[in-house]
């Protein structure tokens, strides 16, 4: 899977999730090769975003103003880009731990898969980040990814029927938890403690 092949499983998994998820489940990709051929090439959305929105288009500082920052926003694009993988990894883990608990049983290689392609709808949805304006979009549009999963969910997940619902339920949890530590709270910590910008 190359750059191009890996942007148009974006797009279809994004468009379309229900059949695209038809030809994933069918798929046997090892983890690590889909953070090769796949992961590496979409977490540079965010990270170049982070970079060219607070280094070059500029963010809101208190009593300051609009500012920019070529250091906070090298440290972002650093950020975005391990926490894209961070993230993916953290959230099919937990996942794949607590599965027996749910009486579901499945592989990592499954779960990671799922999980992937569940977040390229925020990896993808972060390039709004881009204008301050359109950036109070994103969270709310992040909620597409729960969509994503949910047809995801039932092609990947071997699970008993009375069991899909506190599963799921338990998942989307994991999802948001991880995803307002990470991309939100710990990103904005990073910002609030930069003291160094142009204005």
């Amino acid at each position: 899977m190359n750059y191009k092949s890996s942007l148009e499983r974006a797009k279809s998994i994004i468009i379309n999730p229900k059949a695209e998820w038809e030809s994933i489940s069918l798929e046997n990709n090892h983890y690590k090769i889909l953070i090769k051929d796949y992961i590496v090439y979409l977490a540079l959305i965010p990270a170049l975003v982070g970079f060219i929105g607070y280094s070059l288009i500029g963010y809101r500082v208190q009593f300051v103003g609009l500012a920019t920052s070529f250091t906070l926003g090298l440290k972002l694009f650093a950020y975005y880009y391990l926490v894209t993988v961070i993230s993916i990894y953290i959230v099919a883990w937990i996942i794949q731990f607590f599965a027996k608990k749910f009486e579901a049983t499945q592989s990592f290689n499954k779960v990671f898969e799922l999980i992937t392609y569940s977040f390229t709808a925020i990896i993808t949805i972060s390039i709004l980040n881009i204008s301050p304006a359109m950036s109070r979009m994103v969270s709310f549009l992040n909620l597409y990814c729960i969509y994503i999963f949910f047809f995801g969910f039932r092609k990947m997940i071997k699970i008993k029927p009375e069991k899909a619902l506190p599963f799921f339920i338990f998942c989307i949890l994991v999802f948001i938890i991880v995803y307002f530590f990470l991309w939100i709270w710990l990103k904005n910590e990073i910002i609030i403690n930069h003291k160094s910008f142009n204005i």
